[in-house]
């Protein structure tokens, strides 16, 4: 009995303490989030041109429309105290600054530099060797997304080493790859063989027809980013389209939140236009902005309610049949966060026990079952794991359980029929203690599938016939 008092006393500090806060200050002070703005990506390849002439050696077009957006991205957001821009020179500052990129993006330079003498000395495996070596700690310090020129180049030289040595499938991963991380580096026409310029062609054709995802990077990689560079968000600016129309694509990526907080995507015209609808997309997405404040001030939780409905399976591992009893049923659980890792939850169980192979059972039994406790809850992008203690009631109904077959045959009351071969469950209440664990999968904005196990010990009734009760369980759930 100890044990339940200090479950129930534990069950009703914990949140209370969580909940208390002081009064809040006279002033407050907005803390601007800061935000790195990346350079636009022009994924429509439309206007890439691989080789130019010598005439005219300038990349294409000199990157009118995307410097232009960037321009306006970064005028727009000045006009918003909540947001701190890191774009441009801040960015490459912060980047330099850091010893662990620093240091890292010399030893890439020094595997690039010592690929391409080895490329230029037609020591092939040797240069793909370095090269190799130089992509792998571009991509693990993230430079595909702070510079990705930087890798266009490297994928260019494999793609050339590769095609030297007739892995041509290779080779138009790696001039994909070029492309991709440099879409208007334009070469001078003739410079290179005929086989890399036709080569690196139909990459580029084939990567106008490719459907560009929201989100290429995985979020914990970029949280992880955001967190070295001490930003908050990241603004991506996308230009797609696969013919003559363009559409602009902007996405905000919070650290916080590990994941999407803002997606927007319009059609891109004439300059004045498309500032327009930039500035309201920015005023959409920074107005609608939670912002930290300074000092303390009290913050009440926001109600996260959920119901869970879940198809239960369980099993009496103490039973007086001659094997585990089984029950089928319906649990509904309902929750609500208190704290951020902390929830409330209660839940309600009708069960029915399933027919045996010796047939013990005379007839089938219905229980109830009703628990209240606390779950301590992880999220990680959209999983949600639980564990769940809880105190717990189990109404069991009427049961006659016979394990002799002179009682079954000539009837409990004969002389043939044993002492102790029959036992009658009427309607026995037993309490305990229950431990659950599971996790939770997002199906989409408010539902969720689910599966968990649990174990269930009547600490206060161990003489009952029943106990230790083991479940598992599947079903959906609905999050308001």
């Amino acid at each position: 009995m100890s044990l339940i008092r200090t479950m129930v006393f534990l069950l009703l500090l914990v949140p209370g303490v969580g909940m208390t806060a002081e009064l809040a200050p006279s002033t407050l002070v907005i803390q601007p989030q800061r935000i790195i703005i990346l350079p636009v990506r022009d994924a429509t390849y439309t206007e890439t041109s691989l080789f130019l002439h010598e005439t005219d050696p300038r990349p294409i077009a000199i990157r009118t429309l995307e410097t232009r957006l960037e321009h306006g991205l970064k005028n727009t957001l000045a006009d918003f105290h909540n947001a701190e821009r890191i774009s441009g020179k801040t960015l490459k500052s912060r980047v330099t600054k850091n010893p662990q990129f620093s240091g890292a993006i010399q030893a890439i330079e020094e595997h690039l530099h010592a690929g391409e003498n080895a490329y230029k000395n037609m020591d092939l495996p040797k240069s793909l060797e370095e090269l190799n070596m130089a992509s792998t700690l571009g991509m693990q310090q993230d430079l595909d997304i702070l510079q990705p020129e930087l890798l266009g180049k490297i994928e260019f030289l494999k793609g050339l080493a590769l095609l030297e040595q007739g892995k041509t499938a290779r080779a138009h991963i790696a001039f994909k790859g070029a492309i991709q991380f440099e879409p208007h580096h334009g070469r001078i026409q003739g410079y290179f063989p005929t086989a890399v310029e036709e080569a690196m062609m139909v990459a580029l054709q084939e990567l106008k027809t490719r459907q560009t995802p929201e989100l290429e990077h995985d979020p914990q990689r970029l949280a992880n980013l955001l967190k070295r560079l001490h930003a908050d968000q990241l603004l991506m600016p996308t230009i797609l389209g696969t013919g003559i129309q363009k559409t602009l694509r902007l996405v905000v990526f919070d650290r916080h939140r590990k994941g999407i907080v803002f997606r927007a995507t319009f059609p891109l015209g004439s300059p004045l236009k498309d500032q327009d609808q930039i500035e309201r997309a920015i005023s959409r997405w920074r107005t609608c902005t939670i912002v930290e404040t300074e000092g303390d001030i009290p913050t009440r939780k926001s109600s996260r309610f959920h119901v869970d409905t879940n198809f239960t399976h369980g099993v009496f591992l103490a039973h007086p049949t001659r094997q585990p009893m089984q029950n089928l049923g319906l649990t509904l659980q309902a929750g609500w966060m208190a704290l951020d890792n902390l929830e409330i939850s209660g839940t309600f169980s009708s069960h029915f026990s399933l027919a045996d192979s010796f047939g013990d059972q005379e007839g089938g039994m219905t229980s109830l079952r009703t628990s209240l406790g606390t779950a301590f809850v992880l999220r990680s992008g959209l999983w949600r794991i639980y564990l769940r203690p809880a105190l717990e009631m189990h109404r069991i109904g009427r049961l006659r359980v016979i394990t002799d077959a002179h009682c079954k045959f000539f009837g409990v009351e004969h002389p043939a029929c044993p002492t102790g071969s029959v036992t009658d469950l009427d309607e026995t209440i037993l309490w305990g203690l229950h431990a659950g664990m599971g996790a939770s999968m997002d199906l989409g904005k408010h539902l969720q599938i689910n599966l968990g196990i649990g174990f269930s010990g009547y600490l206060v009734s161990e003489e009952s016939e029943l106990n230790h009760f083991f479940t598992s369980e599947l079903g959906i759930g609905y999050q308001f």
